[in-house]
């Protein structure tokens, strides 16, 4: 049976998507923003109340991936503050500059994971097509267990050529 994840961004959607046949929920917030990590109180209602894995969303505020080390260390404290609460996953990607996957700061964050599967986000989606497959090479030589993309286009419907 394939695997249907639903992004939630807020509890009431994690619990109509488990009612309605979701195989996992990626919690996040601010839909309008592309998605922020939630806040900690929403996964622990949600959590309680689902009987599916739940995946969190690690990203500080929406636009770009390039981050700041402040914020990468934001991203590793809510790492490890969702795991304590029990967390299945999580779903970050964080890019350099030039618009390649930033290797050292992926590595540091999915150190800080104790293990759990981690899905790169879309950011996938803003690095060149024609590095696309080492990007992904090195995504999986990183650990990452899948990749959120829709093959660098606005759906996975206009991507289809590249996802192939």
């Amino acid at each position: 049976m394939p695997l249907l994840e639903i992004a939630c961004f807020n509890p009431e959607s994690a619990l109509l998507a488990q009612a309605h046949g979701a195989s996992r929920v990626e919690l996040c917030a601010e839909q309008v923003l592309g998605g922020v990590t939630p806040l900690l109180s929403d996964f622990i209602s949600v959590k309680s109340k689902l009987s599916i894995p739940v995946n969190v969303m690690i990203r500080p505020r929406g636009g770009g991936f390039v981050y700041s080390a402040a914020e990468r260390e934001r991203m590793k404290r809510e790492i490890e503050m969702f795991g304590r609460e029990g967390v299945d996953g999580f779903v970050f990607g964080v890019l350099t500059a030039e618009g390649k996957v930033d290797g050292d700061a992926c590595r540091e964050l999915l150190g800080r994971t104790a293990g759990r599967k981690c899905t790169f986000h879309r950011a996938f989606d803003e690095i060149p097509e024609e590095e696309m497959e080492d990007a992904l090479e090195e995504l999986i030589e990183l650990g990452f267990a899948s990749v959120l993309t829709s093959g660098g286009r606005k759906n996975a419907i206009e991507g289809k050529e590249v996802l192939a």
